[in-house]
């Protein structure tokens, strides 16, 4: 699978959400993931913009996870990583027309 697709798998497992996804990253940030306790993995991860078009009522992470929609606004202040915050504020997504 390319990371697109791995991406597009994972957002419709997580949270129910399918649509036009972009082969083309929108940007990384980095954190520390905790693993156990005191112990924790540093983490990279590449953006990609999903355009959703559907929502599943039935997904496989349903009862591990809630779904709530935000503004780029109101995400980039609800998220924990200062890098992710930045790069929900200022990308502006090209090639995801509707």
């Amino acid at each position: 699978m390319t990371p697109a697709e791995i991406v597009s798998t994972e957002a419709s497992e997580e949270a129910g959400v399918r649509g036009k996804l972009s082969e083309r990253p929108i940007g990384v940030y980095c954190y520390e993931k905790m693993i156990s306790g005191e112990a924790s993995l540093p983490c990279i991860v590449t953006v990609y913009p999903l355009k959703v078009k559907n929502l599943d009522t039935e997904y496989k992470e349903k009862n591990q996870r809630s779904r709530k929609w935000f503004t780029r606004k109101q995400a980039a202040r609800r998220v924990d990583e200062p890098d992710l915050a930045a790069l929900i504020k200022s990308t502006t997504i090209k090639g995801l027309k509707t």
